[in-house]
């Protein structure tokens, strides 16, 4: 459809719509990269399984120690989410300001892993030569796992 003046309506719609769509489906996955991964405790408690029992209280009262830091980081990536979804739903829609909410999500995230990887470096720094190796040995497992090989 053309308006009288030339213009391609339905194109320009349609090109619209394109555009709104891969907004959302990058902001969609670039959410479902970060905040969905598996949480902090579940992490630390598969590594602790793992560990030898003297290591494994060394390692819980290293962690321990970092977890007030990276907690609060880890709430400002949450918070952060609220100005992701205002950036979503405002109208009229503002890319700019969408990517500036992405933008800051993602600095907090950045924050909360430098600090979670503090904090996990100090713990396994903690942590005997037998444990660090038990743990290297689950990673590759866990790698094999995700690549479809067999141990």
């Amino acid at each position: 459809m053309i308006r009288a003046d030339g213009s391609p309506v339905l194109l320009k719609g349609l090109l619209g719509a394109s555009l709104a769509l891969n907004l959302v489906l990058g902001g969609v996955l670039w959410w479902r990269s970060g905040p969905d991964l598996p949480p902090v405790s579940r992490m630390q408690a598969h590594l602790e399984r793992i560990l030898p029992e003297p290591d494994r209280s060394v390692f819980q009262r290293s962690m321990e120690k970092g977890r007030p830091g990276y907690e609060a980081a880890r709430a400002a990536v949450r918070e952060s989410h609220a100005a992701v979804r205002a950036a979503l739903t405002r109208e009229p829609f503002d890319p700019a300001a969408l990517r500036a909410a992405m933008a800051a999500s993602r600095e907090r995230w950045g924050e909360f892993g430098r600090l979670f990887e503090d904090s996990l470096a100090t713990g396994l720094t903690a942590v005997s030569p037998e444990g660090r190796r038990l743990i290297a040995e689950d990673m590759a497992r866990d790698s094999r796992r995700h690549r479809g090989e067999r141990d």
